[in-house]
């Protein structure tokens, strides 16, 4: 019997399980990153000024950006579960004897303890992520990925909780145990996960691509987006911890404040994962969500230039992290769909793993060069946070021009030359895929898909039609029109009433079209009053269809 919520999010058993499996395994990992990133800030804002940090933050982007080159040619050849158990491992000893080493003191601790942490956090999440995707199909991620999402930021908020907590009473070592305890659990979850068959132990081998992603423009926006994104948060980072820094001396209160950060960060991500995100996408579409984030931090960077103090500070800084914890994560993959999977592998893992992680390094330099021009201060760090957001949302306005180009040169290399024979997508997974493509808030995607199945797959054309036929966007009404006549005039004639009394022109043309072509009887004299329409495009069909 399947769970009454699963049962009420229409999954199957297995699906639920996988759901729970795979979102019980970050919640561990968030959890217990949360706990390591509190102790980290803890411990190097109460032993060295935050002024060092632009060294760190250039020390972290090349030690993460060198291991992660070196691990993944040293895992081409592992089970992405088996990587992620050993990296969870290792990363579990790891802190551990950090905790003794918080103990015993040492003036290298704070550092290397800053840098390991941003090493194995980013490492360890991002094992968990290609694992989950390798052993998902898009269908099911679509379904699962948002409670896998939501118990992930869930662990955060638990992980919050008790640093807040636990960081006062019994020392920052205490937390650091508790940590290694949780990302210890990763081991067994994913090991009896695999024997269980709760997730899957085998993978597909992914797809190659002899293409060197950054030839495409698409992604070349997408690599710069990224790069702002990483300077900006890198920038609010520094500009978080030195105001924090002159607040708070010691350890045990910076443990308590960085512990109710992550505790509302949390919280608040949670609240908006639950209502905001899919709302968000359907109603907004992926191009507008994806620019929520910059056009919240540009607000935020404008109130600090105007009023700077920690309010201004705290308040950008919350929602750098909320809205990369809920909408922004689930907005952003989506802009890697168009692209062929081989393609969109290599260049998600270069972005991901390569230009993001030099960005953390050239977050540092920034910072170091405004040290020693006009200061690196909270005023000067809002300036160019500014600038930054403009680049963005800039990248991303090309972006969303770029998706659709991108999703057509894709869907022709699916066979769209008009003088082949047409592919049958004998694939369900494929097929599921295009016809996903329908529900798109996108207009040129939803038309796109259209001529997909036309071509390849009529049969689910027509399953879909009803639902294109009283579309809200005018153009897809009458190509839905059009393609039932070419295809099935007696449903096309079935629908010509309802077309024919359209608010929209288009519509009502495209509607005595098919009409004049199931009964010619009709003049010429019915197309004269679109003849003088106010929209050219609507004169233009009408002189065609005439």
């Amino acid at each position: 019997m399947s769970h009454p919520l699963a049962r009420r999010l229409q999954l199957g058993t297995d699906e639920w399980r996988h759901a729970v499996t795979l979102g019980g395994i970050l919640f561990s990992i968030t959890s217990s990153y949360t706990l390591t990133k509190t102790a980290r800030d803890a411990m190097f804002l109460a032993h060295l000024p935050a002024t060092e940090l632009p060294l760190v933050y250039l020390g972290a982007g090349v030690l993460t950006l060198l291991a992660s080159l070196v691990f993944a040619r040293a895992t081409r050849h592992v089970a992405t579960w088996q990587t992620l158990a050993g990296t969870a491992g290792v990363a579990a000893v790891s802190l551990v004897v950090f905790a003794w080493a918080f103990v015993i003191g040492g003036a290298w601790v704070p550092v290397v303890f800053y840098l390991w942490v941003n090493l194995y956090g980013l490492m360890l999440t991002s094992q968990f992520w290609n694992f989950t995707n390798s052993i998902s199909d898009p269908g099911e991620a679509k379904r699962i990925f948002g409670i896998v999402g939501g118990l992930g930021i869930l662990g955060g908020l638990v992980g919050g909780i008790a640093a807040a907590r636990l960081g006062t009473r019994a020392g920052l070592p205490a937390l650091l145990v508790m940590a290694a305890v949780l990302v210890a659990l990763t081991v067994p979850a994913v090991w009896v996960g695999v024997r269980r068959g709760a997730v899957a132990g085998s993978e597909p081998p992914p797809g190659e691509s002899g293409r060197s992603p950054f030839r495409a423009d698409y992604v070349r926006w997408l690599a710069l987006a990224a790069l702002c994104s990483v300077l900006v948060t890198g920038l609010l980072d520094y500009q978080l911890k030195v105001e924090i820094q002159q607040r708070y001396p010691t350890s045990a209160s910076l443990a308590r404040f960085f512990g109710l950060f992550y505790t509302v960060t949390n919280t608040v991500a949670l609240v908006f994962q639950l209502v905001g995100t899919r709302w968000s996408l359907e109603r907004l579409g992926a191009g507008w969500s994806a620019a929520v984030l910059p056009a919240g931090l540009g607000a935020g960077a404008l109130a600090t230039l105007t009023s700077p103090g920690i309010g201004a500070v705290v308040g950008t800084r919350l929602w750098d992290q909320v809205m990369r914890l809920s909408l922004n994560r689930s907005a952003v993959e989506l802009f890697y769909f168009p692209l062929e999977p081989g393609l969109r592998r290599r260049a998600k893992a270069m972005i991901d793993a390569g230009l993001e992680r030099i960005g953390d390094a050239l977050s540092g330099v920034l910072i170091l060069v405004l040290g020693v021009t006009i200061g690196a201060g909270t005023w000067s760090v809002a300036l160019v946070v500014t600038a930054l957001v403009i680049i963005w949302l800039a990248a991303w306005f090309r972006i969303r021009r770029g998706y659709v180009d991108e999703l057509g040169r894709n869907l022709r290399r699916m066979n769209l030359d008009p003088a082949a024979e047409p592919l049958p997508l004998r694939e369900a997974a494929v097929r599921g895929a295009t016809t996903r493509l329908l529900a798109s808030p996108w207009e040129r995607v939803v038309l796109h898909g259209m001529e997909v199945l036309a071509d390849a797959d009529l049969r689910a054309l027509r399953q879909q039609l009803p639902r294109l036929l009283s579309h809200p966007s005018p153009e897809v009404r009458a190509r839905a029109l059009a393609l039932a006549a070419a295809h099935w005039p007696e449903r096309a004639e079935a629908h010509l009433a309802a077309q024919l009394a359209d608010p929209d022109p288009r519509v009502r043309l495209a509607a005595l079209a098919v009409r004049a072509e199931l009964d010619p009887s009709i003049g010429l004299e019915a197309f004269a009053p679109y003849l003088d329409a106010p929209d050219p495009r609507v004169r233009a069909e009408a002189l065609r269809a005439a």
